[in-house]
């Protein structure tokens, strides 16, 4: 089974280059356009092996908590930023 990954980042180049990268070589990728989209896609059951996110990123400190609490299913969270 491919590993999966949850690629979260408010910039539809950066998800659609690194989705088709990720995927020619072998992964399942989901993505989410912000941090409430990305919450949507937890709690709707996918279980990502890893997340990867944008800090900087319009949708996301309105549900930080929340989405906190559903991320120990990934195996690995990778928060990225210019500021990171």
């Amino acid at each position: 089974m491919a590993m999966t990954i949850l690629f979260v980042d408010d910039a539809a180049t950066m998800l659609m280059s690194l989705k088709t990268a990720l995927a020619l070589n072998g992964f399942q990728v989901e993505t989410a356009n912000n941090g409430l989209s990305a919450l949507g896609r937890l709690t709707a059951g996918i279980k990502p092996n890893l997340i990867t996110t944008d800090i900087n990123m319009p949708g996301t400190r309105d549900c930080d908590q929340r989405l906190s609490s559903v991320v120990w299913r990934a195996l690995v969270a990778a928060f990225m930023g210019r500021n990171a």
